[in-house]
């Protein structure tokens, strides 16, 4: 997955220089600041920037939902120039994971009750040969 995240933050970068946005900023830098520490993702922070539209936050979004990216937060401070961008990636290996164990859980638990039936009246519930 990290792989996967590391390219996909390059192809943000690089679109993200190709945008009028960029072209309007001349001096604009995006820099990776590191990981995400509550999902998987990485902060980008753009420095030197002048101008900025609403519309200019849109199309970060759509650039990085288009290059795998599950969501994104934009923080602005207005004071040094700085935006930065939280990509994350909120994949769907994840909610598989979660419904695999509550699947065991569950089966393991109708088991253990099974077990717990066969205990107090073998007769009416055997346990399965196999």
């Amino acid at each position: 997955m990290t792989r996967f995240v590391d390219q996909s933050i390059q192809k943000i970068t690089e679109e993200i220089y190709q945008t009028d946005f960029a072209q309007d900023n001349v001096d604009l830098n995006i820099q990776e600041m590191g990981q995400l520490n509550y999902t998987i993702g990485k902060k980008l922070r753009m420095t030197f920037v002048d101008t900025f539209q609403d519309t200019d936050i849109e199309e970060w979004r759509s650039i990085a939902i288009k290059n795998g990216a599950t969501d994104t937060c934009v923080r602005v401070n207005t004071s040094t120039g700085n935006i930065d961008l939280n990509i994350e990636y909120k994949g769907r290996g994840t909610m598989l994971n979660k419904k695999w164990i509550l699947q065991f859980l569950s089966l393991a638990t109708a088991a253990w009750s099974w077990y717990q039936l066969h205990l107090t009246t073998p007769a009416k519930y055997p346990l399965p040969i196999w």
